[in-house]
């Protein structure tokens, strides 16, 4: 897709991080997440619907890296660098932030969606190489297209931050360039609650385990929408004799995992493999005293759930998989996992 790189540089938190916090430690729950980055773009359409003065690229830039900068200060650890496998240097070099102008419009693009155009919102190419030492734990492109619209695209360290995470930061930054005084800080705790494990092996979880099959054949990217007639429709499937009401992500992935094992058949897979589907669990709030929403870097565990492909599949015994392989993460998990003997029950 083309388009104008207008700026590339990095920035840095408008205040210096304190010497005591210059180095931050990855908790254990940090330590086995994939080393990847994980992308995440957010559009936002024109609704004016008229265009933009001359100045609105450099003006709206302006604004945006200054709030940024002063969201780092709290954010440290996204401006600092890689340091080794267990910590990161918050040696405030600054966060990459790319400026760029595509001659298309955003409506277009929303009408509808493509993945393959998607990567072009985001600072750097996806790939599944571990970053090293010295490399940037964040980068954040900002796109500006004809209609007015804007794309904020962005990659996270995932050892570094979850999506809940990620989503503290961004809010923290909105608020900041809105100057609302709203106070969505990070909260540095996870190295308390998770001490790190010099001893652990990372790819003996499933985490790491996963990634290798991501690396044979070719990837695929599809979207799948689901309106709220749709979910009710897949939610009267499941009958009404459940003891709790289906959420919309049990719903959802339970059809899915039905339809993907129903083409596996159809393709002529071994009936002896099996077909499995993960979900991430947020611990944030699975723990007997909740952990602080705003809690910075990983609260996440991957739940895994199975089932053979030598039968046609019913759709509430998938979602009764779906729900006991969540389920499993609850208050007494969370205890197991806490302390300096986590993890050796899991």
């Amino acid at each position: 897709m083309e388009f104008e790189m207008i700026s590339k540089e990095h920035i840095k938190p408008s205040s210096p991080t304190p010497h005591d916090q210059k180095i931050h430690k990855l908790s254990l729950l940090d330590q086995i997440v994939p080393p990847i980055y994980v992308p995440l773009v957010l559009y936002y359409p024109n609704l004016e619907n008229k265009p933009k003065n001359a100045d609105f690229i450099s003006q709206t830039t302006q604004i945006l890296k200054q709030s940024l900068s002063e969201t780092l200060t709290r954010f440290y650890p996204l401006a600092g660098r890689i340091k080794d496998s267990l910590s990161i240097d918050c040696n405030d070099e600054g966060i990459l932030f790319v400026v760029a102008k595509f001659e298309t419009n955003l409506s277009d693009f929303l009408k509808n969606p493509d993945p393959e155009t998607c990567r072009a919102h985001i600072p750097s190419q996806l790939s599944w190489a571990e970053p090293g030492p010295g490399s940037d734990v964040a980068m954040i492109q900002l796109n500006y297209f004809n209609c007015g619209g804007i794309a904020i695209g962005s990659l996270f360290l995932h050892k570094v931050a979850d999506g809940v995470a990620i989503g503290t930061f961004m809010k923290s930054w909105a608020a900041n360039t809105r100057n609302s005084g709203e106070t969505l800080g990070p909260d540095y705790s996870a190295q308390s609650f998770f001490p790190q494990n010099e001893k652990m092996q990372r790819d003996s979880h499933l985490f790491s385990a996963m990634r290798k099959y991501f690396k044979f054949g070719k990837t695929v990217m599809r979207r799948y929408v689901f309106d709220k007639m749709s979910i009710s429709k897949i939610r009267t499937m499941l009958g009404e004799n459940l003891k709790n009401r289906p959420t919309r992500v049990e719903i959802v992935s339970a059809f899915l995992w039905k339809c993907f094992i129903i083409a596996s058949q159809k393709s002529g897979k071994n009936s002896n493999h099996l077909s499995l589907v993960t979900h991430g669990v947020n611990m944030r709030r699975k723990a007997e005293t909740p952990f602080p929403e705003n809690s910075f870097g990983n609260f996440v565990w991957l739940v895994p759930a199975s089932s053979s492909l030598d039968n046609q599949p019913d759709l509430k015994t998938l979602f009764g998989k779906v729900r006991n392989a969540i389920g499993k993460v609850d208050v007494d998990f969370v205890k197991r996992m806490q302390g300096d003997d986590g993890f050796s029950e899991s």
